[in-house]
């Protein structure tokens, strides 16, 4: 039997000798008891499990969720860096003239260990990698599943968006899938918890900002 997220719970019945257990994911809050996922009848040694059809997304619709919803931040949020003096953003400041020949650079050489502020390298991007990582996670996906979405849509902004304006970092290319995975999948356990015991608004608030994909994508 499938069990998505960390919160699935297990509710026995039981039916003339039998025992029957449906699945429910707290962390998608729909209704009151959030989704069933699936069952086991148990009886005499026989165990049948089953899952009922068409309620569990597959991982590609989970990755295109994630990745339309990311990508379109991330095209927006470039466009805002560009209008940032370069000392906030660390770019030349004539980067849009020579963003085809930067862009040639970064499919051309090997990334480069960048100068960046170090508030930018190792708090900006393990929060972005978070981000990454809990956008498919809470629509369901596995932990691996996540870690490669992660390391995906930091790619997409290494070679697909900053690359205009900066080299591919290897820095960024490592940290943001790592560090994210490891701090998302705690504010994956830190945002099912709290949803389970019915968040308070300063809860809530704290949700918004170490989880905003779980928020957009599930609710609270």
């Amino acid at each position: 039997m499938q069990r998505r997220g960390t919160g699935f719970i297990t509710r026995p019945l039981w039916i003339n000798g039998a025992m029957l257990e449906l699945g429910t994911d707290p962390s998608n809050h729909e209704g009151s008891g959030g989704l069933y996922y699936g069952g086991r009848l148990s009886k005499k040694g026989l165990t049948f499990e089953f899952e009922p059809p068409g309620d569990s997304p597959g991982y590609g619709k989970m990755f295109r969720k994630g990745a339309v919803l990311i990508g379109g931040f991330e095209i927006a949020l470039m466009a805002t860096m560009m209008m940032m003096p370069s000392s906030v953003t660390g770019w030349h400041d004539d980067f849009i003239k020579d963003g085809m020949h930067n862009i040639g650079d970064a499919y051309s050489k090997a990334p480069t260990w960048d100068e960046d502020h170090w508030y930018h390298n190792y708090l900006g991007h393990p929060y972005a990698g978070s981000i990454y990582y809990n956008t498919v996670r809470c629509q369901g996906a596995s932990p691996l599943q996540s870690f490669f979405f992660s390391a995906t849509m930091s790619i997409w902004w290494e070679y697909g968006v900053e690359a205009v304006a900066e080299h591919p970092s290897t820095q960024d290319l490592l940290v943001t899938p790592i560090t994210g995975a490891i701090l998302g999948e705690a504010v994956h356990h830190m945002t099912v918890s709290m949803l389970e015991n019915g968040a308070s608004l300063g809860q809530k608030i704290l949700i918004f900002i170490l989880n905003p994909t779980h928020v957009v994508l599930v609710g609270f």
